[in-house]
C-alpha cells in the first residue's frame, strides 16, 4: 500500500512539470536515454558483452510514450519492427537502461508471453501474441531485501522523470 501511495505521489508531481517539457526539447531533441542489449553472466570490466561494447537496442527517442500506471510502452513503428527478435536471441541477453550514461536498471530480462518463470528484476514483456507490437516495462517481485527495494524506487523515479522531461509519459 505504500508503494502505491508513494507511485501516485510521484505521477502527481511529474503531471506538473510536463507543462515545461517542450522547453527541454526546444534546447535539445536527442534524448538522454539509452537501452543495451549485454551478454548475460559476463562482469562489469567486459561492459557486458564479450565484445567489449553492447549493443544499443533502442534510445529515448525511439519511445513514443510510456504508461507508468500499467507499464504499457509504445515505441515508434521502426524500432518495433527491429526489436522483433527471435525469442531465442533476446533471450540470451539483459536489457540495461540508462539515463544521462547512469545505469539505472542493469539486469532487464526480456520475457514474452510463453515465459511462465517467476522474475524479482525488471521485465520487459513481449506480447507477441498481438497483431500489433504490445510491450510492457514491469518491475518483478519484491527482493526480501529493503535496501534493494528503495534502491530501485530511486531507480524509476529517475527514469519516470527522465520521460516526464521528454513529454513520453501517457497516463
Amino acid at each position: 500500500m505504500k508503494r502505491l501511495v508513494y507511485l501516485l505521489l510521484l505521477l502527481a508531481s511529474l503531471c506538473g512539470c510536463e507543462s515545461h517539457s517542450h522547453l527541454d526539447k526546444e534546447n535539445d531533441d536527442s534524448s538522454r536515454i539509452v537501452v543495451f542489449a549485454c551478454e548475460k553472466g559476463l562482469d562489469e570490466a567486459s561492459n557486458g558483452t564479450s565484445n567489449g561494447a553492447p549493443e544499443v537496442l533502442f534510445t529515448g527517442n525511439d519511445i513514443a510514450w510510456l504508461n507508468p500506471l500499467n507499464g504499457e510502452l509504445r515505441l515508434r513503428s521502426q524500432k518495433e519492427q527491429a526489436l522483433r527478435l527471435p525469442i531465442q536471441v533476446l533471450s540470451t541477453k539483459r536489457l540495461e537502461i540508462r539515463v544521462n550514461d547512469e545505469v539505472l536498471f542493469d539486469n532487464i530480462i526480456y520475457v514474452s508471453s510463453v515465459d511462465s518463470r517467476i522474475y524479482t528484476e525488471v521485465v520487459l514483456f513481449d506480447d507477441f501474441k498481438k497483431k500489433s507490437s504490445l510491450y510492457f516495462l514491469l518491475e518483478g517481485y519484491h527482493s526480501n531485501d529493503a535496501t534493494v527495494d528503495e534502491h530501485r524506487e530511486a531507480c524509476w523515479m529517475k527514469f519516470l522523470t527522465q520521460l516526464s522531461k521528454e513529454g513520453k509519459l501517457k497516463f
